[in-house]
């Protein structure tokens, strides 16, 4: 069971795009300032993406302080709360687990991608 766990997790890891990574890098680093590479260690607290999420539309978030997990995880889930407020579908966002125990980075870029297409 847990070989097949692995299985998964490099067969999602090995669909990662390098240029999609830096073109979202590239746009967040624009908006915030923040460098978020490497994506899931730096986006993990969710205190980028909301600064990301007020960049986009001020005042729209408040950042909650991130030191113990169930803050990263509400501030992840207020991060997904404004991406679909802004129009991304919900078939098109991350799920928190996705970036918060990183089984699925390519949802999260391609859910930032969406983001950066409606915004």
């Amino acid at each position: 069971c847990s070989s097949d766990l692995a299985e998964v997790a490099a067969k999602i890891a090995s669909k990662r795009d390098p240029a999609l990574e830096k073109e979202v890098a590239d746009w967040v680093k624009a908006k915030t300032g923040e460098d978020i590479t490497p994506i899931e260690e730096k986006l993990n607290d969710g205190v980028i993406l909301l600064k990301l999420a007020n960049a986009i539309k001020p005042g729209s978030v408040k950042i909650g302080k991130a030191k113990m997990p169930f803050h990263k995880m509400e501030n992840i889930n207020r991060f997904i709360q404004f991406a679909e407020s802004q129009g991304v579908k919900n078939q098109d966002l991350f799920m928190t687990v996705d970036l918060y125990e990183g089984k699925n980075i390519v949802k999260v870029i391609d859910s930032l991608l969406m983001l950066k297409k409606i915004t």
